[in-house]
C-alpha cells in the first residue's frame, strides 16, 4: 500500500499544542485516512506529538509513528544546562503558606489592637512577648546565615567582576562571545544531523511515495528521494525586513527548502503572488492555495448529556478557568475566585513575534484605560515577559493587573477564555491566511476586531463590515478607539459577522483534508 510520509523536524521544546501549525497538522491528520499516513519525527519530539494527538482526540495507534532511535547527547546536555539556569518558580504550597501566615498575623494584630486597656491587655502583651522571645532565635539564626551567604556571593562576584575589568575586559568579552556563537552553531549542527538521519528512515521505505513537510525551516528535506510537498505559510520578513534581525541564515534555509520541493501549499493568494512568485521566483504551476476552515472551539466546552440541563457552556467555561487559576496561580491572581463576566476582557491568542504587534495592543489598552477611563483586561497567550522591553513597560505603567498572561494553555482553557471574553482582538501586521482567532472566538459567541491587512481585507466582501471590524494596526490610538466601539456594540458586531463566519464554515476540515490528500496523490510518481 502506498503511503504519504509526514516529516516533522520541530526543535526540542517546541510545544505543538500551542502553535497554529500544530493545530493545522492535527486537523489534516484527523481528516485523512490514517492507514495511508506515516509520521516521521526525531526522538525528542515524542512527548510533544503524543500531547498534540491526545488534545485533538487522535488515536496514535491508528497511525504509523516512526522516530529516530535516540536523543543526541548534545540535545540532552543543552536541556540539562537550560534547566540548571532557569529561575526556579516558587511553589504554590509555599505561596499559600505565606498568605496564611500574613492572614494569621493580621488577625493577631487586629485582635491585640482592639483590646481595651486593663488586665486583659496586660496578659495579652505578656503572652505575645513570651511568644516573640521563643520565636526570635528560630527566625534570627536562619536569617543571619542567609545574609552571610548573600554577602559572600556578592563580594565574590564583585571581586571577579573587578578583576575582569582591570586588564582582561576586552579579551574575556571577545572569548565569551566567540564561545556562545560556537555553541549555537554546534547545537544547530547537532539538530541538522539528526534531521538528516530522519530523511534516511523515509528513504528506506519503498511504500512512502510522497512526503508532506509542514515548515520551510528544514532544508534537510533535499535528501528525501520521494516527491516532496512543502507548506509555505509565509515569508514574513519580506514585508517587515527591519523587524527581523539576522535572517540571512534563515532565508538561506527557506530558499533551499523551496527549491528542493516538488509542490508548495500556501494559504492565501497574497503569499502565492507576493512572497513565492514575485520575490522567490517560484513557478506558479508549482503552487497550490488551500485556505483554512473555521476552528470550532465549542467542541472543547461540550458538557455530558446528563448535565446539559443543569450547566450551560458559559458555566462550564467558568469552571475550567476557575480550576486552572486555583491550581496553577493561587489567591494572588486577579482571576482567583472571580467571575470573568464581571470584567471587560479582551483576548489575543498569539505567539510573541515581532509582526504580531503585541506592544501596540498593550499601548492601546493603556490609552483606553487611562485616557478614556475604562477598565479593560487583556488576556494574552504569548509569553511576553520574555521580552524585557515589554515587561519593563508593563511594570513601569503598573499594568500587571490589566495585562493577564496565560501562556502555554490547553485548548479547553483557550476555548473557555474565548467564550467569556467580551471581545477578541488581533492587531497582527501580517498573516499568511485569514487568522484563526476570528473563528476561535466566534464559535463560542465572541465577536472580533482585526487589523486592516491584505489577507483579511480580501476575505471580507461587505464594506460596512470592514469599517466595523477593521482598524489601523500601526496606531495604538486607533486600536483603542476600535476596542471601545467594539465593546459598546458587541451584539451588533457579532450579528454582522455571522455571514463571514458562515462563509468559512462552508469549508470544514474534512474538505480541507481532502484537498491535501488530493495533492499528495497527484504528486505520486
Amino acid at each position: 500500500m502506498k503511503k504519504t510520509g509526514i516529516f516533522l523536524g520541530f526543535y526540542p521544546g517546541d510545544q505543538l499544542t500551542i502553535h497554529g501549525i500544530g493545530r493545522l497538522l492535527a486537523f489534516i491528520i484527523k481528516g485523512s485516512e490514517s492507514s495511508n499516513i506515516a509520521v516521521f519525527y526525531p526522538k525528542w519530539l515524542e512527548k510533544e506529538i503524543e500531547d498534540l494527538m491526545k488534545e485533538h482526540a487522535i488515536d496514535c495507534h491508528s497511525l504509523e509513528m516512526i522516530s529516530t532511535k535516540h536523543i543526541p547527547m548534545g540535545v540532552k546536555l543543552r536541556d540539562f544546562v537550560k534547566k540548571r539556569r532557569s529561575p526556579k518558580k516558587r511553589s504554590l504550597t509555599l505561596l499559600k503558606l505565606e498568605n496564611n501566615f500574613k492572614k494569621l498575623f493580621k488577625i493577631i494584630l487586629t485582635n491585640y489592637l482592639s483590646t481595651p486597656f486593663g488586665a486583659q491587655l496586660i496578659l495579652k502583651t505578656l503572652f505575645l512577648f513570651m511568644v516573640c522571645m521563643v520565636a526570635t532565635p528560630l527566625i534570627l539564626l536562619p536569617t543571619i546565615v542567609y545574609f552571610i551567604i548573600r554577602v559572600f556571593k556578592l563580594t565574590t562576584k564583585k571581586t571577579i567582576s573587578l578583576g575582569k575589568s582591570f586588564a582582561f575586559k576586552s579579551p574575556i568579552r571577545i572569548l565569551k562571545k566567540a564561545i556562545v556563537g560556537a555553541q549555537g552553531r554546534i547545537y544547530q549542527n547537532v539538530l541538522d544531523n539528526e534531521l538528516i538521519r530522519l530523511t534516511t528512515l523515509i528513504n528506506g521505505r519503498k511504500d512512502i511515495t510522497s512526503c508532506y513537510i509542514p515548515s520551510m525551516a528544514w532544508p534537510q528535506i533535499q535528501y528525501i528521494k520521494c516527491r516532496k510537498i512543502l507548506a509555505a505559510p509565509d515569508i514574513v520578513f519580506y514585508d517587515f525586513p527591519t523587524q527581523f534581525s539576522g535572517v540571512g541564515d534563515i532565508h538561506r534555509r527557506l530558499r533551499e527548502s523551496i527549491s528542493s520541493s516538488d509542490k508548495i501549499i500556501t494559504y492565501s493568494e497574497y503569499v502565492k503572488e507576493q512572497h513565492l512568485i514575485k520575490k522567490s521566483g517560484v513557478d506558479p504551476d508549482k503552487i497550490i492555495v488551500i485556505k483554512h476552515a473555521n476552528v470550532d472551539m465549542s467542541e472543547h466546552l461540550k458538557v455530558p448529556k446528563s448535565t446539559e440541563k443543569f450547566i450551560t457552556i458559559r458555566e462550564h467555561a467558568k469552571q475550567i478557568i476557575s480550576n486552572h487559576v486555583n491550581v496553577n496561580h493561587g489567591p494572588s491572581h486577579i482571576f482567583y475566585n472571580a467571575d470573568l463576566e464581571d470584567f471587560d476582557c479582551l483576548i489575543y491568542s498569539s505567539q510573541n513575534r515581532p509582526h504580531k504587534n503585541i506592544f501596540n495592543l498593550i499601548q492601546a489598552v493603556k490609552i483606553a484605560n487611562r485616557e478614556y477611563q475604562r477598565n479593560f483586561k487583556l488576556i494574552i497567550t504569548a509569553d511576553i515577559y520574555q521580552d524585557a522591553f515589554i515587561a519593563d513597560y508593563i511594570r513601569s505603567n503598573n499594568m500587571e493587573n490589566e495585562i493577564i498572561v496565560m501562556h502555554d494553555i490547553p485548548s479547553n482553557l483557550l476555548a473557555a477564555f474565548n467564550c467569556l471574553a467580551s471581545l477578541a482582538v488581533n492587531p497582527t501586521l501580517f498573516e499568511g491566511g485569514f487568522p484563526f482567532t476570528f473563528s476561535e472566538a466566534y464559535s463560542v459567541g465572541t465577536p472580533s476586531i482585526m487589523s486592516d491587512i491584505p489577507v483579511v481585507r480580501s476575505e471580507i466582501e461587505d464594506n460596512l463590515l470592514k469599517k466595523m471590524m477593521l482598524f489601523n494596526p500601526f496606531s495604538p490610538q486607533a486600536i483603542a478607539q476600535k476596542i471601545i466601539w467594539g465593546l459598546e456594540n458587541k451584539d451588533q458586531l457579532y450579528y454582522s459577522q455571522k455571514q463571514l463566519y458562515n462563509k468559512f464554515n462552508n469549508r470544514d476540515w474534512n474538505k480541507v483534508s481532502k484537498q491535501y490528500s488530493d495533492v499528495f496523490k497527484e504528486t505520486v510518481r
